[in-house]
Formats: structure tokens, C-alpha cells, sequence
């Protein structure tokens, strides 16, 4: 998915927004495109397989350029128009009417990815600095100077999604190993949720109001990006979480991730996810959840006047009068 003007929301087979406009992709291709990118010119980029292809901004095709080294799974543009894209091996930079590589994994020279892996996806994290994931780790390459250097502190991980937040810091979710935060120059591994659900963390959107929305295998999670400042800078001990699932009306628990283009969020709030069973819109506003302000103390709870036991969760009976 790529998000037009604030509103439009495109995927390779239909555009809609959130007011409930829908219209097909005439020229939609034959098979499931990993990657959606808009330009500043609004150029639309995608992929079948190693063909990158450039559309317009009503999904019909300009050209397909001549076929890279493996699968294309993403696109980014720096801050003077220059396009890039990422394969599975190899970064390449978009010139005229073909792409030149920059830098390949294994390659020898200055720009060879120094980890052994296939990329996942990539983030310009800031001028010049573009952050790629990689399934062995995250690898920084320098666009000004060409070179490339593993970012020791989170060698081994399989990265799969990169979130640049609001102030420059960085999200970054993991396969298996959870997800990160790098605040203040230093990579911070998050604590999970009680039931350890964010061990696999998609991808992340931020909404107005300073919400963080992490989809996962086990449901969508949100939690106000102030907390995570906070356990970061030893401000408090613990991170509340917010879990949405069937019981919240999803028909799955289980979205789908991996790549940056499987969630998109509006600038007003309007939220589009890729689930198992198909997508998921929302507006972060209707979904409100109290979080504390501090600490909580629970020294007795009592259902009906019974003691219910002191724990985090408390499962009432059917037809209780009083907690």
C-alpha cells in the first residue's frame, strides 16, 4: 500500500480512501507486488518479482525497466529526488532508464553489505544515512561515500521493518527477537508484553495524538511513544500495552508484515493494516484505551463481595453486580 495526497491509499489491485470511494486498477499485474512507493513527482514504483516498474499515479503502467539481481522489495527517495531501490542482494540507484548498483552482498570493494543475508526493507534515517534489514542484521550505508558498515548492536537479528518517528528516533522490529528503539544514540531492546505476543513485530505507525500501533502475529498493539521515552531514560520500570484482537471484532488475530508497505496511516488518523484475512481500516480515534499515569498498586479486588484474587487480569462472571 502507498498513501496519495494524505487521503488516497493505492495497492496494486483497487484505490480507495477513507470516505469509501473505491475504484479497480485497470492494468493491475498478474501476481502479489511486495512494494508501493510514490515519488515527489508522483511516480508510482512498484515490482513483479526483479522488474522494477514505474507507474502513474492511477496505477497505469510508464515503463518497465530491465530485470535487477532478485526480487525487488523496496523504494525510497532522498532529499533530492534520487530514487532507490532494494532487492533482496543488492541496493541500486535509479538513473535515466535503468538502475546501477551501489552495493551488493558478498561484493568485494567499499559498498559490499558486510552482512550475510537477504534485505528485508530500508529506511533513509537521515541525510546521506539509509538504515537497511536485513535478515542477519542492519547494515548502514553512506549514499555520499559509498560504503557500507554492520551496526554491531543488533548483528544477528533478522530486522524486518525500519520506523523513522516524528523526532528522528527509530523503531525497529524484529522475526523472532522482538522489537528495538534507538533513542539518544543508543539501540534500546523494548520489553514485551506479558504474553510475549510482540516477539515478531510487523511494522509501526504513529498517530497525532503520539500513539504507536504495532501489528503482530497475535493481534495489533498500541502504546503511547511517551512510555517508551520513558523506560528508555530509566523513568519508569515497566510499559503498558494495549492489545486489540477477536474480541475487539477482528476476524483474525494474525496481520501481515515484513515489509514497509503493509501499513499506511493518514495524517488524520484513518489506519489501513494487511491481515490474514484481508484489510483492516480503522481511525485511531475511535479505538481509545486508558493507560496510567503511574504505577498501579492493586492490594485487594473483590466480585460480588468475594475476593477475586490479585493479578493483571480479572475474569469476571456472567451476570456480576459489583467489582
Amino acid at each position: 500500500m502507498a498513501l496519495h495526497n494524505g487521503k488516497d491509499i493505492l495497492t496494486d489491485k483497487f484505490i480507495f480512501d477513507p470516505t469509501g470511494k473505491f475504484e479497480m486498477v485497470k492494468d493491475s499485474a498478474p501476481i502479489w507486488q511486495r512494494c508501493l512507493y510514490i515519488d515527489k513527482k508522483e511516480q508510482v514504483w512498484a515490482a513483479v518479482y526483479n522488474l522494477p516498474r514505474r507507474l502513474n499515479i492511477t496505477m497505469d503502467p510508464v515503463r518497465v525497466f530491465p530485470p535487477l539481481d532478485a526480487n525487488v522489495i523496496d523504494y525510497t527517495e532522498d532529499d533530492d529526488g534520487h530514487v532507490y531501490c532494494l532487492t533482496e542482494k543488492s541496493l541500486w540507484l535509479q538513473e535515466a532508464d535503468s538502475f546501477r548498483r551501489l552495493s551488493a552482498i558478498g561484493a568485494p570493494g567499499p559498498g559490499a553489505n558486510p552482512v550475510k543475508g537477504l534485505n528485508e526493507s530500508f529506511c533513509l534515517v537521515g541525510p546521506h544515512r539509509l538504515w537497511i534489514a536485513n535478515v542477519n542484521g542492519l547494515i548502514e550505508y553512506d549514499l555520499r561515500h559509498g560504503t557500507s558498515v554492520n551496526i554491531h548492536d543488533m548483528a544477528g537479528k533478522h530486522v524486518r521493518a525500519i520506523h523513522l518517528c516524528n523526532d528522528s528516533s527509530i523503531l525497529l522490529g524484529t522475526y523472532g527477537q522482538g522489537y528495538f528503539y534507538y533513542h539518544h544514540g543508543r539501540f534500546n531492546r523494548m520489553p514485551l508484553d506479558k504474553n510475549g505476543f510482540l516477539i515478531t513485530a510487523h511494522s509501526f505507525l504513529e498517530d497525532r495524538h503520539g500513539m504507536i500501533w504495532i501489528p503482530c502475529n497475535k493481534g495489533l498493539f498500541k502504546v503511547p511513544k511517551k512510555d517508551i521515552d520513558a523506560w528508555c531514560e530509566g523513568n519508569t520500570s515497566e510499559i503498558y500495552y494495549y492489545n486489540y484482537g477477536r474480541q475487539d471484532g477482528l476476524l483474525t488475530n494474525e496481520f501481515n508484515g515484513g515489509f514497509n508497505s503493509s501499513a499506511v496511516i493518514t495524517p488524520n488518523g484513518f489506519v489501513a493494516l494487511l491481515s490474514m484475512k484481508g484489510m483492516v481500516c480503522f481511525y485511531t480515534d475511535s479505538l481509545q484505551a486508558d493507560f496510567p499515569k503511574g504505577p498501579i498498586e492493586l492490594t485487594r479486588s473483590e466480585t460480588d463481595g468475594r475476593p477475586a484474587g490479585r493479578s493483571d487480569t480479572i475474569e469476571l462472571p456472567t451476570g456480576y453486580d459489583g467489582i
